[in-house]
């Protein structure tokens, strides 16, 4: 990549770029402009305590380039930082290492100038600790973390956008296991906040573009998951028809500074005749085509989540009706996209990581200690304030064991020896109010030789003084008679309810971590019930 050499054109490259490959690119560009004079000045220091230079001739190169470093550079870094807050939001990591920056190189130039009045009298240790400054204020790329050297949004909320296959993530008091958005969040550490599910059973890709105002773009997100077309395919239309209407709204969302997530079209069993089985893979052909000609759109191909490789069809028990994905054809897409999805969207950590966090209604959020209660068919040792038991004929083993990961703790594992369902809880009874409004959210890990049976799932149950409960809210709702989940998820996920108020009556609240295993085992990590 050629150096740039002007700041304006950079700062004007900023404020324009639409797409997070523009913005890397022009910021990336920006600090290499900075580093070609960092770095000159460090091998030129070097060249001092060497001895390589004529001290006349390298005092005035040098008060040349420290002039040039200081009139044109230094003052326009922090005009770039301004020009970088706008085009993206406040990211203050970076604008205050650009800040950071400016000042040092012209605290570096007053030091240095301070010297070039006698060369000859500098000291060989002087000219170590000038080489010292000018390495410590040269500009490193490397030195950034990854998450802040590619472009993140300055708040990952989303609308989702789409037909039935969108609705059904979730509705008012559950996230569903049938919800491939709720598992893509679940494997991502609950990295989005979801402001709409704007879902709409039956509707074809040119109903998307009338409601795209009031269902999307009012809610003003950062991201957009497009997901359309399968109706439109049952309904006759043409694939030139569905694509036009797709690119519309890419389009539009990018003219309104909404980035785009879309996806392929997933098989179905609906597409029966080759007239639809060509508009299926003609549309998903050209919306990755699409996607390679505009990189700032993030592409899921998740038409080949679940396809049986020797027909258009889904494979078995990937969908409950031939159309729409069942748990295990959710995660299979979930799974999918994370892969793609983590060289895009920061994880930010979600989960509270002490006993001491005012927001965590939970005493014992962190799942520490080892004098918890055992229930029936269950053995060993479980963390303080909270009760492990087994239903559905489950016998279990459990054991504290240390975390291998940032921060430290501890999880509660639970080796499951006869198949049956683990159930992981604990009550509050106060520090809450009536119509407060609460959430509750909790972390898993699954050994891969674990075999998960029917579901995986978070509750958070409201009690009156009766013990009758009031209200239930879930963070991976199963429907009895649906096909099972049997499939183990990859990695540590967290689980979250949908946000709800607390309502009249309510003495006790208790949340509750359940894995159904054939065998095994699963570990429970930290937990919240927390108030926005």
């Amino acid at each position: 990549m050629a150096v740039p050499t002007n700041i304006e054109e950079l700062a004007h490259d900023v404020r324009n770029a639409i797409y997070g490959s523009q913005v890397r690119e022009a910021i990336a560009s920006s600090m290499e402009a900075t580093a070609d004079v960092a770095d000159w000045a460090r091998q030129v220091a070097q060249d001092i305590v060497d001895g390589k230079f004529d001290e006349g001739l390298l005092a005035t190169e040098i008060e040349s380039k420290l002039n040039q470093l200081e009139q044109d550079y230094a003052p326009t870094l922090t005009d770039l930082e301004i020009e970088i807050t706008d085009a993206r939001g406040s990211f203050a990591d970076l604008a205050a290492r650009l800040l950071s920056m400016s000042n040092n190189i012209s605290n570096l130039s007053d030091q240095v100038d301070g010297k070039i009045g006698d060369l000859s009298t500098l000291s060989t240790e002087e000219k170590s600790t000038l080489v010292g400054a000018l390495n410590e204020n040269s500009f490193n790329l490397e030195q950034i973390p990854p998450n802040q050297r590619s472009y993140s949004s300055p708040s990952n909320t989303i609308v989702l956008l789409g037909d039935s296959i969108t609705n059904q993530n979730y509705v008012s008091d559950y996230y569903s296991d049938r919800g491939y958005f709720i598992w893509i969040n679940a494997l991502m550490g609950q990295a989005f906040t979801i402001l709409n599910n704007a879902g709409v059973s039956g509707q074809r890709t040119d109903e998307f573009l009338l409601r795209l105002e009031d269902d999307v773009i009012s809610y003003n997100p950062s991201w957009c998951f497009v997901l359309g077309g399968t109706n439109d395919i049952g309904q006759g239309r043409s694939a030139d028809d569905i694509y036009n209407d797709l690119v519309d709204i890419y389009e539009t969302l990018s003219e309104n500074n909404i980035k785009v997530i879309a996806s392929t079209i997933p098989p179905s069993t609906t597409f029966d005749t080759i007239e639809e089985k060509q508009v299926f893979y003609s549309v998903n052909r050209r919306i990755k085509e699409y996607a390679k000609n505009n990189p700032g759109l993030i592409l899921l191909d998740m038409g080949s989540a679940y396809v049986d490789p020797t027909s258009t069809n889904p494979i078995a028990n990937s969908t409950e009706d031939g159309i729409h994905p069942s748990a295990y054809g959710a995660v299979r897409m979930a799974e999918l996209s994370v892969e793609e999805l983590d060289k895009h969207i920061p994880k930010i950590p979600s989960m509270s990581y002490s006993n001491d966090d005012p927001y965590n209604l939970l005493s014992n959020g962190s799942i520490s200690g080892t004098s918890g209660n055992l229930g029936n068919t269950t053995t060993g040792e479980v963390a303080d304030n909270w009760w492990l038991v087994g239903f559905g004929g489950a016998e279990i083993t459990a054991s504290k064991v240390s975390r291998d990961d940032f921060p430290q703790g501890e999880w509660q594992k639970v080796e499951v020896t006869v198949a049956g369902s683990a159930q992981f809880y604990s009550d509050v009874t106060s520090g809450f109010s009536v119509g407060e409004t609460i959430y509750g959210q909790s972390e898993f890990k699954i050994d891969e030789n674990a075999v998960v049976t029917t579901k995986i799932d978070i509750q958070v149950v409201c009690y009156d003084s009766n013990d009758v409960d009031i209200r239930v809210l879930n963070g991976l709702y199963h429907s009895d008679g649906l096909t099972p989940l049997n499939y183990t998820p990859k990695d540590t996920f967290v689980l979250k309810t949908p946000f709800f108020q607390i309502p009249e009556e309510t003495v006790r609240i208790r949340i509750i971590s359940r894995v159904y295993l054939d065998s095994g085992s699963c570990y429970f990590g930290r937990s919240e019930i927390s108030k926005i």
